[in-house]
């Protein structure tokens, strides 16, 4: 992690190992799997193109967000808007845009 990661010593023991989980064979081909199973798009049908296309950021309820920004429709803008202004709205399921 950066230096200006700013973590706690107990979310820095939670991050390890996910880290350590995720790069365990096991979880690496049971990931494959599943992505060969739903024919995912060849640009992520792997788990390290996957993660290559990953974008870890954290969401900023304040700020305004496009569906372009985030790759989702116009409906799941709406919907994670909601949920993460805590308007009673379920988080949908969000898939991105093709």
């Amino acid at each position: 992690m950066g230096k200006h990661a700013d973590f706690t010593s107990d979310q820095l023991k939670i991050l390890k190992q996910v880290r350590d989980r995720i790069n365990d064979q096991e979880c690496r081909d049971f990931i494959n799997k599943i992505l060969a199973e739903n024919h995912v798009a060849k640009d992520r049908n792997t788990f390290d193109k996957l993660l290559a296309n990953a974008n870890l950021n954290s969401y900023d309820p304040n700020a305004n967000y496009t569906n372009v920004e985030l790759g989702v429709s116009m409906d799941a803008l709406l919907g994670l808007r909601n949920a993460f202004n805590n308007d009673n709205a379920p988080c949908p399921s969000v898939h991105s845009q093709e």
